[in-house]
């Protein structure tokens, strides 16, 4: 498994409120890896603490808590449950600790977990991760903006207009947060892709496939992105044997 990871301040920002993490460690012989994006929201005072938070509490997470999981064997729908509450805590940490210092912080959050044969992720706001399959990248987060929500709601909705950036569920702002939850198989070649807003508003990822991170961030500028802009890209090894990944996931079915 190789990534790479690229933060930087927009052009028209007077600072970085996005943070990042992107770790790995080997439990049972096995490599576990964590990502996370957060995007501190331009709209609130002190958005990169929140988003600083995020990343540090996911992390803390990683080592402090992953191991006892795994030895504990969970399945795929305890695994989802175990990262929304985890998220979820980080929201109410954030709301306690800093907005009853009338501080108003709030972030984005999009976290990616790997397992040996699967991927978990959660995710609240509207920085994204896209799956890439043979250079194809697909979104598989959703975004919870007013504007993607307007568009769920069906006709009668459609005459109401939202800018894109304008969020209706983040973290660290209101107590009961939407978030969202997602699970599969890896396979061999598998890529993800982890970007804030400022990235994909400026280039389509869909087009472009897995490149290094630091090309994203550095290709959104230069389309005048005019916000920080934060990218991760993941590729999974494959030079293990493609029979001994499906005899191995097939055996991880009862383990899950």
């Amino acid at each position: 498994m190789n990534w790479t990871a690229s933060s930087k301040k927009g052009i028209f920002r007077n600072k970085n409120q996005d943070s990042f993490v992107a770790v790995s460690r080997m439990i049972e012989k096995k490599q576990y890896a964590l990502f996370c994006v957060a995007d501190g929201m331009g709209s609130t005072e002190y958005g990169e603490l929140a988003s600083q938070y995020t990343v540090k509490a996911v992390e803390n997470w990683f080592y402090q808590n992953l191991l006892d999981i795994v030895k504990q064997k969970v399945n795929e729908v305890l695994m989802r449950k175990t990262l929304y509450i985890l998220l979820q805590n980080i929201n109410m940490e954030i709301i306690k600790n800093l907005n009853q210092q009338d501080i108003s912080a709030g972030t984005t959050a999009s976290i990616l977990l790997l397992t040996p044969y699967h991927y978990f992720f959660v995710h609240c706001g509207d920085s994204r991760i896209y799956k890439v399959k043979k250079q194809k990248a697909v979104q598989i987060t959703q975004d919870h903006t007013a504007a993607n929500f307007i568009k769920t709601m069906g006709e009668c909705y459609k005459t109401r207009k939202y800018s894109d950036n304008v969020l209706y569920s983040c973290i660290g702002i209101i107590k009961n947060p939407e978030i969202q939850t997602g699970s599969g198989i890896l396979y061999q070649n598998d890529g993800f892709i982890l970007v804030s807003d400022g990235v994909y508003r400026f280039i389509c990822i869909e087009n472009i496939g897995l490149l290094h991170a630091d090309e994203l961030t550095e290709y959104a500028l230069q389309n005048e992105s005019n916000d920080n802009v934060t990218a991760i890209t993941v590729t999974l090894s494959s030079k293990r044997n493609q029979f001994y990944q499906i005899y191995q996931r097939w055996l991880s079915y009862f383990k899950w």
